[in-house]
Formats: structure tokens, C-alpha cells, sequence
């Protein structure tokens, strides 16, 4: 490779390679020049100049004398040599002080020449710091115009995703649908941002009318056995995009794909079963407010209400069970306000409740079927409100329950038919509330129950009602006080 080849380093930050760089530096007019020549050379120039100035002045003051003429004596004597000494030490002590001059001059020049050099070299420093910030700004700008294109990208393509599976969802053939179902949870997935979006649709779709399958063929003919298939087809649908949805909120909330905190809105379905074993809760918005449960198994099964704010608040459960055993229920409440409970089995057998957590059942009524509160566990400030419920024929049991200091409340309920028991149910001191209740042909038992309270209070005057059956009282001692 030839010499003309090799790279040149920039002359105003550092060394140079050749006489060319060193004329481009020279001849550029923002470069501070120092403008001496060689020392040699000035020298020699002050010492001509000043033996010029001396033999100017002998000059002067000879012809300012008349040029006389110098008597020469005929012997040299010592007198004259020391004379002539003093002269010729005169004149180099002159020469050596032009010198001097001449050498603290360039000293000085150089020495200023330095300072100008290193404050050029320092803005030279400055303005490359400067152009380097500004590269790097210029660098940060077009990354985020690149992200800013790609996150459009990203977005007409999320876009173009979400209208086809919205399609598929609307589609008359049910395989179809499901498609649409996978490619919206799918898309959820991938597009955080617009997840809630995703999932919202989804519940949408659940929300549409819906008439569950019949459980028997009521015509043989091609219309109804074509309108059966239809129906078991959405049954089919509408229970994947509930498992769907369950899946995600099984996964850990450090998972990317995790729903949880996500809001979910169901109200007004109708459910037929489904499957939320294990579940969490954890956040958001949870509404299964107004929902049918039609029929079927619907699960709950070990799943963790812990912070989300979830409502079955008006909700109808005709047939088929809703199973909550072994849920776990903190930090607030699970909404079951005013529900109808007309045939199905609501079953919260083992389920427990702890840090403030209730479950209030006010102004439900419960015609029909079962609530099941078996083996409960109710610890400090957690409660299960009835109040001002009416039972035409439920029953509602506690049986092994244990009150922890929590409380159940069936303050102001109208119990007309069916029964609440507490067999063998481990009470503590005011665990139930019964004021101001009204037993109508109904039964509230503490048959069996272990009740064992520091104080015993009974809140009506006189007699307890027909109907409630009362734990042995405790020892006269208790009674007395």
C-alpha cells in the first residue's frame, strides 16, 4: 500500500504526518502564529545592530569633536592595555545583554504563544464536545423516529390483527369464531397496550343473548336437530373464550402474558359452566353482576380473590353448581348483593376469609337449592352478611364452620321457609348476629354447634322465636352476669 494511502491524523487535535499538514495548519488564519524567526538568526541581527549603534555614535561624537586627530604615543603602556580591556568588556558585556534581550524576548513571545495555543486548543476541545453531544442528540433523534415508526408499524399491524379476528367473531360458522377467539387472546399477547381492548371484546362477545342447548331433543325433524347443533356449537365457543380468559389469570403476575388486574366484564351473561380453578383475582374489575348460571358446573375451585373488586351483585342462579370451595378471600369483598338463588347448589364449603375480607349477601333471596358454608373459616374482622335476606326454602348450611372471630350476620333476614344450621359449627362470643330477625315457618339451628362464649346475650325480649333452636346455655355463672 502506498504512503498516499495511509489515513492523516487532524493537525489541530495532534500530530501531523507530513510537511502538507503542517502548511494546512500554518496557513489556517484561526490558528494562533507565533511569527519568529530562527534564534540564529535574530541574534546575529541584534549584535550587527547594536555594533552598528556603537560605531554610529563613535561617529557622531567625532564629528561632533571636529574628528581631531590621536596622538599615538611611541610605547604601549599598561594604563592603555587596561583601558583598551575595559572597553572590549564593554562592548561584549553590550553584545551579551542584546543577547539576553534577545533570548527573554523570544522566551516571553513563546511562552505566550503557548497560552494562546492551549486556550485555542481548549475550544477546539469545547466545540468537539459540542459536535459530539450534538451527534449524539442527532443519533437519539433518529432512534426514536425509528421506534416511533416501528411502534406504527407495530400498531397498523395490531390494528389490521384486531379487525380480522373481530370479523372471525362475528362470522355465522362457529369454527370460525373459535379462530376469531384465538386470534383475539393471541393478539392480547402481543399488544399490552391494547389488551384491555382485546379482552374486552372478548367479554363482549359472552355478553351477547344466548340460549343454552336443551338437554334433550325436543323434535326429530332436520330444523331441530340443525338449531341443537347451533346451540351446543356457541356452547362450545363461549366456553373457550371463558377458559381462555381463566388460563391468563393463572398465570404468575411477573408472567408477560398475565391478565391479572386486568377489568372484566361480564354482566349479564349467561354461564353455563365454566372453569376458573385456581384463578387469581388480584386486581381490576371483576362484574359477573346480573349473570345467569343456567346449568352446569361452574368453578372456582382454590381460586384467590385478593384485591380485585369482584360483583355477583343481582346475579340469578337457577340450576346447576357454582363451586367456591377452598377460595381464598382477602382484602375487601366479594359482592353477592341481592342475588336469586332459585335451584342451584352456591357451594363455599372450605373456602376462607381473612384481612377484613366478607362476603355480603344482602337483600338476596333465596328461593331454592343450597348455600353451603361447610367447614368456612372466618378469621379476625371477616364476616358473612344475610341482613335483611329472605330464604323461601334454601337451605344454608355451616356445618363445621369455624369463627375465628369472624362474624355472620343475619340481621333484619325473613327466614319463611328451608333452614340455616350450624351443626357443629365452633362459635365464639357474639359470632352471629339474629337481631331484629323474623322466622316465618323457617329454622335457624345451633344444634351441635360448639358454642363456647365468654358472655351469652340473647338480643329479644322474653322467649326466642318458634323456630330458632338454641345451643345449650353455659353455666349459670355466665347466665347471671
Amino acid at each position: 500500500m502506498g504512503m498516499n494511502s495511509q489515513p492523516h491524523r487532524d493537525p489541530l487535535q495532534g500530530e501531523v504526518d507530513d510537511t502538507s499538514d503542517i502548511k494546512r495548519v500554518s496557513s489556517n488564519p484561526s490558528v494562533p502564529q507565533l511569527g519568529l524567526s530562527n534564534i540564529a538568526v535574530a541574534i546575529v541581527a541584534a549584535v550587527t545592530a547594536g555594533l552598528v549603534s556603537i560605531a554610529l555614535l563613535v561617529v557622531v561624537a567625532l564629528w561632533y569633536a571636529g574628528f581631531p586627530e590621536l596622538a599615538r604615543d611611541d610605547a604601549i603602556t599598561t594604563q592603555t592595555i587596561f583601558d583598551l580591556l575595559k572597553i572590549a568588556f564593554a562592548l561584549v558585556a553590550g553584545v551579551g545583554g542584546v543577547v539576553g534581550l534577545v533570548v527573554a524576548y523570544r522566551r516571553q513571545r513563546v511562552a505566550e504563544h503557548s497560552n494562546q495555543l492551549a486556550e485555542f486548543s481548549h475550544r477546539l476541545a469545547h466545540s468537539a464536545d459540542e459536535r459530539a453531544e450534538a451527534k449524539k442528540v442527532l443519533e437519539n433523534a433518529a432512534e426514536e423516529r425509528a421506534k416511533l415508526e416501528v411502534a406504527r408499524s407495530d400498531v397498523r399491524l395490531f390494528n389490521d390483527r384486531f379487525g380480522r379476528a373481530s370479523d372471525q367473531l362475528g362470522s355465522e360458522k362457529a369454527a370460525v369464531r373459535l379462530a376469531g377467539l384465538y386470534a383475539m387472546a393471541g393478539l392480547a399477547d402481543n399488544w399490552k397496550e391494547g389488551r384491555q381492548t382485546c379482552v374486552d371484546v372478548m367479554c363482549a362477545y359472552l355478553r351477547m343473548p344466548y340460549m343454552p342447548p336443551p338437554t334433550r331433543d325436543s323434535g326429530k325433524n332436520e330444523e331441530g336437530g340443525e338449531g341443537r347443533r347451533a346451540a351446543e356449537e356457541e356452547r362450545e365457543v363461549r366456553q373457550t373464550a371463558l377458559r381462555l380468559i381463566a388460563d391468563h389469570l393463572r398465570l404468575p403476575d411477573n408472567s408477560p402474558n398475565s391478565w391479572q388486574g386486568i377489568d372484566l366484564d361480564f354482566t349479564g351473561a349467561t354461564i353455563d359452566g365454566a372453569d376458573f380453578n385456581n384463578a387469581v383475582f388480584g386486581g381490576g374489575r371483576v362484574s359477573f353482576s346480573y349473570a345467569k348460571f343456567v346449568g352446569g358446573l361452574t368453578e372456582f375451585f382454590r381460586a384467590n380473590f385478593g384485591g380485585a373488586r369482584v360483583s355477583f351483585s343481582n346475579a340469578h342462579f337457577r340450576s346447576g353448581q357454582i363451586r367456591f370451595a377452598e377460595a381464598k378471600f382477602s382484602r375487601g369483598s366479594v359482592n353477592f348483593d341481592a342475588i336469586r338463588l332459585d335451584g342451584a347448589l352456591l357451594n363455599f364449603a372450605g373456602a376462607s376469609l381473612r384481612e377484613g375480607a366478607s362476603l355480603p349477601f344482602w337483600h338476596s333471596t333465596l328461593s331454592g337449592g343450597e348455600l353451603r358454608l361447610a367447614s368456612v373459616t372466618l378469621n379476625h374482622g371477616s364476616s358473612i352478611a344475610c341482613s335483611d335476606a329472605t330464604l323461601n326454602g334454601a337451605e344454608v348450611s355451616f356445618k363445621n364452620a369455624h369463627f375465628n372471630g369472624g362474624t355472620f350476620s343475619l340481621r333484619g333476614a325473613k327466614v319463611n321457609a328451608g333452614s340455616i344450621r350450624f351443626e357443629e359449627a365452633q362459635l365464639s362470643s357474639h359470632s352471629v348476629d339474629l337481631e331484629n330477625i323474623q322466622l316465618n315457618g323457617g329454622i335457624v339451628s345451633f344444634e351441635g354447634a360448639l358454642y363456647t362464649p365468654s358472655r351469652y346475650r340473647r338480643m329479644w325480649a322474653g322467649e326466642p322465636p318458634v323456630g330458632l333452636i338454641l345451643p345449650p346455655e353455659p353455666g349459670a355463672e355466665d347466665a347471671n352476669d
